[in-house]
């Protein structure tokens, strides 16, 4: 399915950007701006499955750009689509432990009465769990399934304020991942990307952070205050009575032991490679193996990788 008017637009706007090469830009490089700008309205609108638009857009990059179509694809094989792969797993597991979710649980009960608490507690668990889960996708997904089934509504207006409530825990992993040069393994990754060699040598993890805390935090505190008032008329609906119990008390407690002792290692090799070597995605994927062994999980869970994520 398609929406006729966003794909009109998006075509009115690869043709303006095609045809006038703005900023000085030569024909190549003014397409493929085009491809961008275009495939970002059509990503956002629906206007086409996003597979489609990654499809184009990549056919685009290969003719247009200097680089090589065996370059472009190459990611598929590369150490971080491997590490999306098995992070992506390895939250599942956690999640189906209940490891994460008895303490955010209690988090958010103890401050359901006051909205500023709810919406800031998102922001302070998005840079927790960047030391846990290093993909900021899949902190989304943990963290709006968590919240999603501990809010519930018996009316219009309080899905209303269910949905900004949700909005706003997505936006604060979109804002924290900034803090950390591990806040996403692929956007941040990518940043560096774009640098020098120079840059990427003397950008490690502590000179990352001693950038970019102070922004961040600044942005995190503006984005609590600016949703607030936009969406003060939906969450005026919201009341602690919304809130209720999971049963995540019913999950075995050793099962739960286990796995945060298991992310501990986790993390402290992760944080540890240039001593070890070992790559972070190799030791996603032992973690990975010990918690199907753990029956933490099981073969279905292998849906949660996403294909149209990673063309995406």
């Amino acid at each position: 399915m398609y929406k006729k008017r966003f794909l009109i637009i998006s075509l009115i706007a690869f043709l303006l950007i095609a045809i006038f090469k703005p900023l000085g830009l030569n024909q190549n490089q003014a397409i493929v701006l085009a491809s961008l700008v275009t495939a970002v309205i059509l990503w956002a609108s629906n206007g086409l499955h996003k597979s489609i638009v990654c499809a184009l857009l990549i056919l685009s990059f290969s003719i247009f750009s200097n680089t090589k179509l065996l370059n472009i694809i190459s990611f598929v094989y590369s150490d971080t689509m491997l590490l999306i792969i098995f992070t992506t797993l390895l939250s599942v597991g956690i999640m189906n432990s209940g490891a994460i979710n008895g303490f955010i649980e209690r988090i958010f009960l103890k401050t359901g009465n006051n909205i500023f608490t709810i919406l800031s507690i998102p922001y302070l668990l998005g840079i927790v769990l960047v030391f846990i889960i290093p993909q900021a996708f899949a902190r989304v997904i943990i963290l709006g399934s968590i919240y999603s089934s501990l809010i519930t509504y018996r009316d219009e207006n309080e899905q209303r304020a269910k949905r900004a409530i949700l909005f706003n825990v997505f936006f604060a992993i979109t804002m924290t991942y900034m803090m950390f040069i591990n806040g996403d393994i692929v956007l941040n990754g990518a940043a560096l990307g774009f640098s020098t060699e120079a840059v990427n040598a003397e950008l490690n993890q502590f000179k990352w952070f001693t950038l970019m805390a102070l922004p961040t935090l600044v942005a995190s505190v503006l984005s609590i205050v600016l949703l607030r008032f936009i969406f003060k008329d939906d969450l005026k609906y919201f009341s602690s009575d919304m809130i209720v119990k999971s049963k995540t008390e019913n999950i075995d407690k050793s099962s739960k032991l286990a796995v945060i002792l298991l992310m501990v290692v986790v993390i402290l090799l992760w944080i540890f490679e240039d001593i070890h070597h070992i790559k972070p995605w190799i030791v996603s994927m032992v973690a990975t193996i010990i918690m199907f062994a753990m029956r933490l999980l099981k073969k279905e869970d292998l849906k949660s990788v996403n294909p149209h994520f990673l063309l995406f």
